[in-house]
């Protein structure tokens, strides 16, 4: 069986992993897709349509993922902290952040649909073509984060005395 890096790793290094690692480089992937949409309210290989549900859907998206981080930042990592004494972290916490990691899986679906699985044309601009590939790259890391709180932070602080 194969044991990732992850799993070797305690759950102050876990939380610490999210809040320097992927938050900071989600909001980043974010921010790069939020300056072209601002520059570009038209999406040329949308129609318009389509390019406004796509700025909604994204700002959405974005709105999630920064009320997720500030609730890890400001509840699940003290709390992980303050528990060093075993206790396990509230379950009405982790389940409030497990159906918000649900919603935000629920958009970035959504997203994906509406751009046809990221598929990019030549005919297209190369700032659009790489805007494709940042929401692609955005997704890849929100489905790592996610993993890796659901199937291996969350289980620690259920279970396992830290």
């Amino acid at each position: 069986m194969f044991i990732s890096q992850e799993e070797k790793m305690s759950v102050q290094q876990l939380c610490n992993l999210v809040e320097h690692d992927y938050q900071p480089g989600l909001q980043q992937l974010c921010s790069n897709i939020s300056n072209y949409l601002l520059q570009h309210a038209s999406v040329e290989s949308l129609p318009l349509a389509s390019a406004e549900l796509l700025q909604l859907l994204f700002a959405k998206l974005n709105d999630e993922l920064t009320h997720v981080f500030l609730k890890e930042k400001g509840v699940l990592f003290p709390a992980v902290a303050a528990h060093a004494n075993g206790q396990p972290v509230e379950a009405g916490t982790l389940l409030l952040l497990q159906n918000k990691q649900r919603i935000i899986i629920g958009i970035v679906q959504k997203i994906r649909q509406l751009l046809n699985n990221y598929q990019s044309s030549k005919e297209w601009s190369n700032n659009w073509n790489d805007c494709l590939k940042t929401f692609f790259k955005l997704e890849t890391k929100i489905m790592q984060w996610i993993n890796l709180e659901q199937n291996i932070l969350y289980p620690q602080l259920q279970h396992n005395p830290y």
